[in-house]
């Protein structure tokens, strides 16, 4: 059998989530070479990488013999990081957001169909092992009807500078509430705290309402992020009909925890909810960002579309943008 070489890939950005694309990248054959303007981020991939060539500009990654460039650069950069690489003829993967703004999300879109190249986004709960697990139990039914969500996206981390933490944080969490509701929210609510009066949200309250459909009866999400809590936490709660999920993802504490209910009604008609029984699910081994920048090389090398693609980029950019003009106005904003 004929070896396909995997395609050569450089890295913008060898900061703390860039140097487990690094990694990662390295480990799949894959990395041809690392720009970063911090000279400690060269010494870190000599020691790490050996042998992956290390240039401190975009510029110098032109002359380089490559296939595709993996964007882990600060998120206002996003936008001209990609547009420059499909420009030059490249496949794009761009950490979350996708852009800044729709207009700028919508552009790379256009700009890779018409170039031809895939363009993937790094929303990296799409590749989770828990999603299968997920997924089978929606399929089969073992919760009914989805009625509503809450997800929980909390650290003491860092606190950007450029964008807020609905856009640093909620990314993830939007894109798997519109996998759940199946269709784009038909309305967004968001509250937030600007606790360092520096015209960015420290910590927000998202709601998103859907539309009603065949097995979603008007499924509402609530999203909670902050970077100012004492401790990591990420955690989503499904609620259906006939159960609730609990995907605990907070480091090492990896759980899916499934429990059935029954749903009765007293003579004055108030609903009565009764767990049935609590089962803890085995959450598959795996690491999510290898099966993400896996799905990025096959799609490279066959053409196809991958998981987290531009388009699903530009529908959380949607949702992004609503809960931003939620923010500034303190009203509810419909979407179309």
């Amino acid at each position: 059998m004929k070896h396909i070489p995997s395609p050569r890939v450089a890295l913008v950005g060898c900061g703390r989530w860039g140097r487990n694309h690094a990694r990662v990248l390295h480990e799949l054959g894959a990395l041809s070479a690392v720009c970063d303007a911090d000279p400690e981020a060269g010494s870190w991939l000599a020691a790490q990488c050996p042998g992956v060539a290390f240039v401190s500009t975009p510029e110098a990654l032109v002359h380089g013999q490559l296939d595709a460039v993996v964007i882990a650069s600060p998120a206002v950069t996003h936008f001209q990081m990609a547009q420059r690489f499909l420009d030059l003829g490249l496949h794009v993967f761009v950490e979350k957001p996708l852009a800044m703004t729709v207009q700028e999300g919508l552009r790379l879109v256009q700009q890779a169909q018409v170039f031809g190249k895939v363009l993937q986004v790094g929303h990296i709960l799409e590749y989770h092992p828990a999603r299968g697990v997920i997924e089978g139990l929606l399929d089969e039914g073992r919760l009914g009807n989805l009625l509503s969500a809450r997800m929980i996206r909390t650290n003491l981390g860092t606190i950007r500078g450029e964008e807020d933490v609905v856009y640093s944080f909620a990314p993830h969490d939007i894109a798997f509430a519109l996998f759940l509701g199946n269709a784009m929210p038909c309305q967004v609510t968001a509250t937030g705290a600007d606790l360092f009066r520096r015209g960015l949200v420290d910590s927000a309250a998202l709601g998103l309402q859907f539309p009603a459909g065949e097995n979603t009866g008007g499924f509402q999400v609530q999203i909670h992020v902050s970077w100012m809590e004492p401790r990591k936490e990420h955690r989503s709660l499904l609620v259906g009909s006939r159960g609730m999920l609990e995907w605990v993802d907070s480091g090492t504490d990896r759980r899916l925890i499934l429990t059935e209910t029954e749903t009765s009604r007293t003579p004055a008609g108030l609903p009565v909810v009764r767990a049935l029984c609590v089962q803890e699910l085995p959450v598959p081994a795996g690491e999510p960002l290898k099966v993400e920048l896996q799905d990025f090389l096959h799609c490279i090398l066959t053409r196809s579309r991958p998981k987290a693609d531009g388009t699903s980029g530009l529908r959380v950019l949607r949702v992004l943008d609503a809960a931003s003009r939620s923010l500034a106005t303190g009203t509810t904003v419909e979407l179309t």
